[in-house]
C-alpha cells in the first residue's frame, strides 16, 4: 500500500497557494489518491492542468476531482499547519539532501555513504575503532540510536525504501562527497561542513531540529531562544559588504546592536577603519551591547575573531540554524495571532478583494494575495528556512506581494533588488530590531527597507488588539509626518573612542530615555520637529554652561514647586533643602541612601516630556548632540 506522505504535502502545497481552499482527500485505492474541494475555481479543467503542471509532486500518485467519490478507500487528514515540520513528512528531497538532513538529525551517527539502486536507497553507516592512549575504543551504532533512525524514515512516509547497512572498518572512513551545492544557499549539517564546525554552529544545529516541531506547535518562542530579549531595544545593522554608519551613533541610541560583520576580509582593517580597538570591541561584547549575527557560512568570517567574541559570551555568536529557527517563530506567531487566518473567512475575503479591486481598478488577486501573505509565508517557508536558512526569505516573504507593483510604479522590474535585501529587512523585523539601511554613493537598500518594513509591521499589528492602534498611526504618516530616523537625528562625535562613549553611555541613560526622545519627535511635523530640536539644543546648551560656571551653587528656581509644598505642610524650605542634597558636596553624595531619595524627587519633578528630554541630552552633551537640520 503506497504511503500518503507525498500526496498529503502535495495538500499543503495546494492550500499554501490557495488558502481560501478546503480540501477533502480520499484513497481510492491502495495505491491512488484523490482530493476533492467544493472550492475549486470554475474553469476547473484550467486548474486541474496547473495542479499537475505547478503543485503536485511527481511522487504523488494523486488527481484533483470536482465531484465526490461514491467508492474509496478511507479519507485521509491533511496536514495541519502545526504540524508542517513533523517527520518531515512527504517532502521531496535529493541525494544531498537526504544526507545532509541524516547527518543533521544524527549527529552521532557515523553516515558515511549514499547509494540507490534498484528503487532502494542504501544507508551505509561504518563501525571503527579510535586509539585513546593506550586504550581502542569502539564507535558503533548502538540498538537505541538505530531504532531512532528506523522510525524516522519509516516516518518519512516516502515511497521508497531504506535499506541500513552497518559495515566494519579499521579506522573512521571518509564521508564520500555527493554532489555539492553553494554553502552559501544550503546550510550542510556540522558533519559535512567544509571546515571543521565550532561549538556554536552544532549548538544552533542541535537548536533547529530540536526545536522545530514545538516552535510549529506555539510551544517554543522567540523569548526561549538564548540571544533574544523583547525587552531591549535593539538595532540591527549589516556591514557585511557595504559601508554602513559609524558604529558609535548605534551604540549611542540603543541597548542592544546586532551586528553582521564584514566577511572575507581581516576584521582588524575593518575596526582600523572604523577607529575601534579589538579590545574595546571584545569589551562591548562582554557588557552585552553587542550580538554578532552570521548571515554567511562561518567560514567566511574571520574565524580568530569569532572564537574570540565567542569566548567571552557564547550566546553573542548567532548563526544560520538561529536566526532561521527566530524567522519561523515569528512567522508562526504572525499567522496564529492574524485577524484572516481562519478558512471559513477567506471565502470571503477573497470575494471582497474582487468588488473593492473592481471599485480601484485593481489586480483582485494581487489584493487578495496581500491578505493571506501570513498564512501562504507560514506554509512556504519550512523546507526552505530548513535548507538554505534566512537567505532564502524572497521565497515566502513580503517581496512577493510589493515587488510586482512597485515595479509597475517606477517602470523598471525591481524583483532582484527586493530579492537581495529581503532577508536583511525580514531579519531585523524578527529580532524587533530598528533596521539601518547602507547609504553608498550610488546605491541604497532604503527604499525597499522601507516598503518591506510597512508590510510586516502591518501584519505584526493585524491582531485584533492591535489593528486599530496601527490604522491610526498610518493613516497620521500619510498626511504628511514624516517617519523618524534615529541616525538622522543624532550626531555623534566620531573621534571619541569607545571606551569613552561608553563611560557616557550606562545603560540607564542610554534606556529608555533615546527611545522616550526618538518617540516624543516622531509625531511632529517637520517644521514642529525643527522647533522643538532647536528649543532644545538651546535648552541643554544653557544648562551646560551654568554648570560649567556655578558648580556647587544651589538652584532655588527649579525648586519652588517644592518650597510651595513646604509652606502649606509646616515644612519651610524643603524646596532649598532639596536643592542642598543636588549641589554635590562630599558629604551627601557619599551617603547611598540620600542619593536614592534625591533620585527619586528627582524624577517626579521632572515627569515632562521636555523636562525628561532636555535632561537627557544634558547627560550625554559631552558626546553627541542633536542635528539642527
Amino acid at each position: 500500500m503506497a504511503n500518503a506522505g507525498p500526496t498529503r504535502r502535495t495538500d499543503l502545497y495546494l492550500r499554501a497557494e490557495y488558502p481560501e481552499i478546503r480540501t477533502i482527500i480520499y484513497r481510492l485505492t491502495e495505491n491512488e489518491f484523490a482530493i476533492y474541494s467544493e472550492d475549486f475555481p470554475n474553469e476547473f479543467e484550467e486548474f486541474r492542468k496547473k495542479f499537475n503542471f505547478e503543485i503536485r509532486l511527481i511522487s504523488a500518485v494523486v488527481e484533483l476531482i470536482n465531484n465526490r467519490p461514491n467508492d474509496y478507500l478511507e479519507i485521509i487528514e491533511p496536514i495541519a499547519d502545526k504540524d508542517i515540520s513533523k517527520d518531515f513528512e512527504g517532502i521531496p528531497m535529493s541525494k544531498i539532501s537526504l544526507f545532509n538532513l541524516l547527518h543533521s538529525k544524527f549527529p552521532k551517527i557515523n553516515f558515511h555513504k549514499l547509494n540507490d539502486s534498484a528503487g532502494v536507497v542504501n544507508i551505509h553507516i561504518a563501525d571503527y575503532s579510535i586509539k585513546e592512549g593506550n586504550t581502542e575504543k569502539l564507535i558503533y551504532i548502538n540498538k537505541f540510536e538505530k531504532e531512532r533512525l528506523e522510525k524516522f524514515l519509516k516516518n518519512l512516509k516516502t515511497n521508497i525504501d531504506f535499506n541500513i547497512i552497518v559495515e566494519k572498518h579499521e579506522k573512521k572512513p571518509d564521508i564520500e562527497r555527493v554532489n555539492t551545492y553553494n554553502p552559501v544557499n544550503f546550510i550542510y549539517a556540522s558533519n559535512l561542513a567544509h571546515r571543521k564546525a565550532s561549538e556554536f554552529y552544532r549548538r544552533d544545529e542541535a537548536l533547529w531540529y530540536d526545536k522545530v516541531d514545538k516552535i510549529f506547535e506555539g510551544n517554543f518562542k522567540k523569548k526561549d531562544l538564548y540571544f533574544y530579549d523583547d525587552n531591549s531595544y535593539s538595532c540591527y545593522v549589516d556591514y557585511s559588504i557595504f559601508p554602513n554608519i559609524d558604529l558609535r551613533n548605534h551604540l549611542f541610541l540603543y541597548e542592544v546592536i546586532y551586528l553582521t560583520p564584514p566577511f572575507e576580509k581581516n576584521i582588524a582593517a575593518w575596526l582600523k577603519e572604523s577607529k575601534i580597538e579589538r579590545k574595546e570591541f571584545l569589551g562591548l561584547v562582554e557588557r552585552k551591547r553587542i550580538m554578532l549575527v552570521l548571515t554567511q557560512p562561518e567560514f567566511r568570517y574571520d574565524g580568530g575573531f569569532i572564537r574570540d567574541v565567542y569566548a567571552i559570551d557564547p550566546n553573542a555568536v548567532i548563526t544560520r540554524r538561529a536566526l532561521a529557527c527566530m524567522q519561523q517563530i515569528d512567522l508562526v506567531e504572525k499567522y496564529n495571532n492574524y485577524i484572516f487566518k481562519d478558512v471559513a473567512d477567506l471565502k470571503d475575503v477573497r470575494k471582497f478583494t474582487t468588488a473593492i479591486a473592481e471599485k480601484l481598478g485593481k489586480d483582485p488577486n494581487t489584493l487578495f494575495n496581500t491578505i493571506v501573505w501570513p498564512i501562504k509565508a507560514l506554509r512556504n517557508s519550512f523546507e526552505a528556512l530548513n535548507e538554505k536558512g534566512l537567505v532564502s526569505a524572497s521565497v515566502y516573504g513580503v517581496n512577493k506581494i510589493i515587488e510586482k507593483g512597485a515595479s509597475a510604479t517606477y517602470g523598471k522590474d525591481l524583483e532582484f533588488e527586493y530579492t537581495v535585501n529581503s532577508p536583511s529587512i525580514h531579519l531585523a523585523h524578527s529580532l524587533n530590531a530598528t533596521y539601518f539601511p547602507f547609504r553608498g554613493k550610488d546605491y541604497s537598500d532604503e527604499f525597499y527597507a522601507s516598503t518591506m518594513g510597512t508590510m510586516l509591521n502591518f501584519y505584526k499589528n493585524a491582531t485584533p488588539q492591535n489593528l486599530k492602534s496601527f490604522v491610526e498611526n498610518d493613516k497620521r504618516a500619510q498626511t504628511g509626518v514624516p517617519i523618524i530616523n534615529p541616525i538622522d537625528l543624532i550626531e555623534v562625535n566620531d573621534f571619541i573612542s569607545i571606551t569613552e562613549l561608553e563611560s557616557h553611555l550606562s545603560q540607564d541613560v542610554v534606556f529608555p530615555n533615546s527611545k522616550a526622545l526618538i518617540e516624543s519627535l516622531a509625531h511632529l511635523d517637520e517644521k514642529e520637529r525643527l522647533k522643538k530640536i532647536e528649543f532644545y539644543n538651546k535648552k541643554v546648551a544653557a544648562k551646560v554652561n551654568r554648570k560649567k560656571k556655578s558648580t556647587g551653587v544651589i538652584d532655588l528656581g527649579t525648586n519652588l514647586l517644592l518650597d510651595a509644598v513646604g509652606l502649606f505642610t509646616g515644612l519651610p524650605g524643603l524646596g532649598t533643602l532639596f536643592s542642598v542634597t543636588k549641589s554635590g558636596t562630599k558629604l551627601i553624595n557619599q551617603d547611598a541612601s540620600v542619593r536614592n531619595v534625591t533620585q527619586k524627587i528627582e524624577n517626579i519633578l521632572d515627569d515632562s516630556t521636555d523636562s525628561k528630554n532636555i535632561k537627557y541630552l544634558t547627560k550625554i552633551s559631552a558626546v553627541a548632540k542633536l542635528k539642527k537640520k
